[in-house]
């Protein structure tokens, strides 16, 4: 019996999982219904979700067949946790800093989000700090955009460590970059010379994009295709992180001699005219 009504508190949350306000409340709901004991045993259907409601089936396809349900259960579970504060740090933390699970990266955005209410903020930290390159590639990041949930003045240090392990990659260390100018702008300001020589890198690489997480299709002819979130990766894709990165490089100092040189380069001379008229509206 208390297995139903487990499984029916994350439905009565997933359901709602186009809808954050409203995801949010019903989690909040939730929470006040239970005890935190009972809280805790929702973490054994991480893996072992509720039957999707056919009801939701529809909605749920949408968004792909492979393990989207198990996803936005997850997430539920993480919501409803969240609201029991204090509480519930222990079992966050052992999600979190426990073995790499899909629902690792989760369970850190939700520390992070304590963190930054002042909830176990030093104690966070400090964790983060010793373990955070212990975490594998695919957590990582995620959890380098949590942190951007707190300021505090232990934080940019935390930033750099990652980005010396990730910088060999110019996406990755790009990334961390954006996350560390979030709340430190005059400290990301710093790695600009790194980005401008990412500049030149996509300029004479041609990076692939399965590197960024696309997926490759072989078509019975033999030509391929990447696609990303569903969308087609056509010609310029170097270009484009080009021109991301110049716009990015702009906002952090609009002022900069290089920037400004190379923008007016590319203003000039990139393939796609949507990316000229890109950066000739940085300075609208």
């Amino acid at each position: 019996m208390k297995d139903l009504f487990l499984k029916s508190y994350i439905i009565e949350v997933a359901k709602h999982f186009e809808e954050p306000y409203k995801f949010k409340a019903s989690a909040k709901i939730i929470a006040n219904k239970i005890e935190v004991e009972e809280a805790k045993l929702l973490t054994k259907y991480f893996h072992n979700n509720p039957e999707e409601p056919e009801y939701l089936k529809a909605t749920i396809r949408k968004y792909g067949t492979l393990g989207v349900w198990m996803d936005i259960c997850q997430n539920a579970i993480l919501e409803i946790l969240y609201n029991f504060k204090e509480a519930i740090i222990p079992t966050l933390y052992e999600i979190g800093f426990g073995k790499y699970d899909w629902t690792q990266y989760k369970a850190i955005d939700k520390i992070c989000q304590l963190a930054s209410e002042g909830i176990a903020t030093e104690t966070t930290i400090n964790k983060l700090d010793e373990e955070i390159l212990s975490f594998r590639y695919e957590a990582l990041l995620p959890c380098i955009n949590s942190l951007t949930r707190i300021k505090h003045d232990s934080i940019p240090p935390i930033y750099e460590k990652v980005f010396n392990e990730l910088k060999e990659d110019v996406i990755d260390g790009l990334e961390v970059i954006q996350c560390l100018a979030v709340n430190y702008p005059d400290k990301a300001r710093l790695k600009i010379p790194y980005l401008l020589n990412a500049v030149e890198t996509l300029s004479n690489e041609t990076r692939s994009p399965l590197l960024d997480g696309a997926v490759m299709q072989t078509n019975e002819d033999g030509t391929v295709q990447f696609f990303q979130n569903g969308i087609e990766i056509t010609e310029s894709y170097n270009e484009q992180h080009i021109v991301f990165i110049l716009s990015f490089c702009y906002q952090l100092n609009p002022e900069n001699k290089e920037v400004n040189k190379l923008i007016d380069y590319w203003k000039n001379n990139a393939v796609n005219m949507d990316h000229r008229k890109q950066l000739e509206n940085l300075a609208l």
